[in-house]
């Protein structure tokens, strides 16, 4: 699609000002090639895309192009854990607050409950006293009279 043809749906949307900004990064090749992405959350639209990196310096150019005054409208920027996307972020626009995404947060929380399960298996495993880990052992019936 060329320059003349994008005039068209840009012209519908709008520039963008978004409050609500999500950040997370686009994997371009299965040898770990990543892009940012960026998207304004309330209107469920990507308003930006990194061409080289999910780097502080690429982070910035967003900044860059989003200007001043619109990093200063955002309120909310969603994003993953990446220290690079935090960084920039708090540079550019400090007054927004920065919560993990819901997928990395149950991620995280997924995996402490994993290792707890993990340790309690591992430690009833290795007691004298296998009664927790031990199959049942079925009664014989009563005899009937």
């Amino acid at each position: 699609m060329d320059k003349l043809a994008m005039r068209e749906p840009l012209a519908v949307a709008g520039e963008p000002r978004p409050a609500v900004i999500g950040m997370d990064e686009l994997s371009i090749r299965a040898d770990h090639v990543s892009r940012l992405l960026v998207s304004e959350l309330a209107l469920g639209r990507p308003i930006w895309f990194g061409v080289v990196d999910r780097s502080e310096a690429s982070t910035a150019k967003f900044f860059a192009a989003l200007g001043p005054e619109g990093s200063q409208g955002i309120r909310l920027a969603v994003m993953d854990r990446w220290q690079a996307l935090r960084d920039a972020t708090k540079a550019h626009a400090p007054q927004a607050a920065i919560p993990s995404d819901t997928f990395h947060v149950l991620r995280q929380l997924n995996e402490a409950m994993n290792q707890v399960r993990k340790a309690e298996y591992e430690r009833l495993t290795h007691r004298a006293d296998r009664t927790y880990t031990e199959p049942r052992r079925r009664c014989a019936s009563p005899p009937s009279s």
